[in-house]
């Protein structure tokens, strides 16, 4: 347990002071709680509240103290992970996926310096500087598919139908025809960027209550308890009329349609509506669809840069840019699933321990 904050409540001959605490381990976000001077229960205050009835017009302080006392810890818990390295820092006889060129290239060593690439190349030819660190390899779419569906459908957007909608009829829609042909022509021409968020529908229209979804199973064994029991009473029903081969039938419709965009020069940028442990599973699922290894891991790299603007900062592997980076120990290239096994991640510079990242989030151990 972690302390957040002492808080006054109530008024009068009710006034008192409870304190606010972080319960780490439980789940993947720390779960927060009141108790009193005695250490016993008095409630919680989140966007909902549990509370003694004499003090839930306290609900709104509780929560806005409770919230700032987390947002003023977050940059002493970040100093704790990140490493400002003294020296340079040199990843080498690595192989670098060059999101510029949609490629890897085998044995490359990158020199970071001062938060910044400042080199980058085969390894035979890239020096490393004197007293470097070396740190050596380890080596939504459904409304896209709205286009298609009946109107009573597209017109309630803002309901359950965008999910079930495409989950009822998706499986039915003929990609070669009108109106999806030409709108399909029409997103590559006009260059209209697509998240396809394919792990939202994996998990809704393939999963089964009783398992931990596909974007998780890696991680199932290191996931706290509490997360577990969630997410294998996470499933949802078909609604009526509607078959789990049906919602089988229109996921494998999309992971089609996402094949089709990518054909017609869509870009693509890779995203989940969740948390980071899904995101592989995202790209995977772009390869399942047709996409080799480097163009499902350039919607997570280049395009997104591109798309806000921030792409001769970041995004790819090159002199001058922002160093943010990855090491893993597998070859992402073959697989890539190995984006999972990540060992270090630099940010602008600051080194951080994978494990001690993951062991910050919730999980105790590292994914399958």
């Amino acid at each position: 347990m972690r302390k957040l904050a002492d808080i006054e409540v109530g008024t009068g001959a009710t006034a008192k002071t409870v304190t606010s605490w972080a319960i780490e381990g439980l789940s993947l976000e720390p779960g927060l709680v009141l108790l009193d001077a005695q250490g016993r229960f008095f409630g919680w205050a989140g966007t909902m509240a549990f509370l003694p009835e004499a003090y839930a017009g306290d609900h709104l302080k509780l929560q806005k103290a409770q919230i700032e006392a987390m947002a003023a810890q977050e940059p002493g818990i970040a100093r704790r992970f990140r490493q400002l390295p003294a020296t340079a820092v040199a990843f080498a006889h690595v192989k670098m996926f060059d999101a510029e060129g949609t490629r890897f290239l085998d044995d490359q060593t990158v020199v970071v310096e001062a938060g910044k690439i400042v080199a980058a190349g085969p390894a035979a030819s890239t020096p490393v500087p004197a007293g470097a660190r070396v740190i050596e390899e380890l080596t939504h779419i459904n409304f896209v598919l709205m286009e298609a569906l009946p109107g009573n459908v597209v017109s309630v957007s803002n309901t359950v139908a965008p999910f079930e909608g495409p989950g009822r009829y998706g499986k039915d829609v003929d990609l070669d025809k009108e109106p999806m042909a030409s709108f399909i022509r029409e997103l590559g021409a006009k260059k209209v960027v697509v998240d396809p968020t394919l792990v939202v529908y994996e998990g809704l229209y393939t999963n089964r209550r009783g398992t931990v979804p596909p974007a998780f199973a890696p991680f199932e064994a290191s996931l706290p308890p509490a997360t577990q029991r969630a997410l294998r009473n996470n499933a949802a029903a078909p609604p009526s009329g509607v078959t789990l081969a049906d919602y089988e039938a229109s996921f494998r419709k999309m992971l089609e349609l996402t094949r089709r965009l990518h054909e017609a020069g869509v870009p693509l940028v890779a995203g989940t509506d969740g948390s980071g442990a899904e995101l592989v599973r995202e790209l995977e699922l772009y390869v399942q669809a047709g996409l080799t290894p480097a163009q499902a891991l350039r919607t997570a790299t280049l395009h997104p840069a591109q798309l806000v603007g921030a792409d001769k900062a970041t995004g790819s592997i090159a002199v001058g840019k922002q160093a943010d980076l990855v090491l893993i120990a597998g070859d992402a290239s073959r697989d890539v699933g190995a984006m999972r096994h990540t060992r270090w991640v630099m940010q602008g510079g600051a080194l951080m321990n994978a494990d001690e990242l993951r062991q910050l989030a919730g999980f105790n151990g590292r994914p399958k």
